[in-house]
């Protein structure tokens, strides 16, 4: 006797045949819509994303020094106040 607890069973957590092939169609049907919509989103051109990139890049690396500039600051300043 196998005691079912919503959609699966407890011993072994199987599914049914039926329930397996309803997932995969939710499954494939899912992915066609996904498909359906990345083709509606409006894309910008490359040389604006190689641009966006730089910029983040950049950013990121300026902001790493100072970080890293007040990193050691704060070192040299405490080290200093607790001798």
């Amino acid at each position: 006797m196998t005691v079912v607890c919503h959609r699966w069973s407890v011993v072994g957590l199987r599914s049914t045949g039926t329930e397996m092939q309803d997932w995969f169609g939710k499954t494939t049907r899912f992915l066609r819509e996904v498909r359906t919509e990345m083709g509606k989103v409006s894309w910008p051109p490359r040389k604006q994303v190689i641009g966006s990139t730089a910029v983040v890049l950049v950013s990121v690396f300026i902001l790493s020094l100072f970080l890293g500039l007040v990193d050691v600051i704060l070192q040299t300043v405490m080290a200093a106040v607790l001798r």
